[in-house]
């Protein structure tokens, strides 16, 4: 008699794959969690960036990520002593308990402030921190080297002037003007042509040297002389019209 159902090591085999792929998810929602937590740690960064004033007091910073000493800024008046800080230290970066107005009103988690670093005891420098809901518990999240935070002279009287503008570029050399070419000459007005001696229709045709028209047909003919007609030609008939010559031998 056969049984259905699992076997011990299918059962077994089941259970380790869908516990690997439990594990690979819950990773991933753990990277995307933290993804989303580090974009909204940025955007309260932007607030501090915005409300905190770095004012130079006898030629020192009240805001220092170095060695030097220094007080703190007018804007943690009641947040922190305005006196200066132990063996050379300064304010540092670092999370506190701080909403979205930064500097008024205490928040709860994942807000960000000023604090300073007063314990003269080691020399270890502060980081910007992300403090998690477990009680306690500070994860190091950026690094003061690396932290955007407009570390400079912004007095009041620095910040009330312009930024400082641009040098200017100047203007590229501009290319020599090429002299224009001389224009030509004018051409000379063509003379017209002489206008063609045409006959008019019906005329007769125009006879040679020694020759006129002769009778409605207008043949040309030799032109008698006042002696007579030219040599080998004589006159015949009443007109006088000249005939050539017989030559000896020819009939009439």
């Amino acid at each position: 008699m056969k049984h259905s159902g699992f076997t011990l090591v299918e059962f077994v085999v089941t259970a380790a794959i869908v516990g690997l792929l439990g594990a690979v998810a819950v990773r991933a929602y753990q990277q995307v969690t933290e993804r989303a937590s580090l974009a909204q740690q940025l955007v309260d960064i932007g607030h501090i960036r915005k409300v905190v004033e770095i004012e130079a007091r006898g030629g020192r910073l009240d805001l220092i990520g170095g060695s030097r000493p220094g007080t703190a800024p007018s804007a943690l008046a009641g947040q922190l002593p305005d006196t200066q800080f132990q063996d050379g230290r300064g304010l540092r970066l670092q999370l506190v308990h701080m909403p979205a107005d930064v500097l008024r009103s205490p928040g709860t988690h994942s807000s960000y402030g000023l604090v300073a670093d007063t314990t003269g005891s080691t020399e270890r420098l502060w980081l910007l921190h992300r403090e998690v809901e477990k009680a306690g518990f500070e994860a190091a999240w950026l690094s003061e080297r690396s932290f955007v935070f407009p570390i400079a002279d912004y007095g009041e009287e620095s910040a009330a002037a312009p930024p400082p503008q641009a040098p200017a570029v100047p203007a590229p050399p501009q290319a020599p003007a090429v002299p224009a070419s001389p224009a030509a000459p004018p051409l000379p007005a063509e003379t017209p042509a002489p206008p063609v001696a045409t006959s008019p229709p019906n005329a007769p045709p125009a006879c040679g040297p020694g020759e006129e028209a002769k009778g409605q047909s207008g043949r040309c003919r030799p032109v008698a002389d006042a002696g007579g007609c030219p040599p080998g030609w004589h006159p015949a008939g009443q007109g006088g019209n000249c005939r050539p010559d017989r030559k000896p031998g020819e009939g009439r």
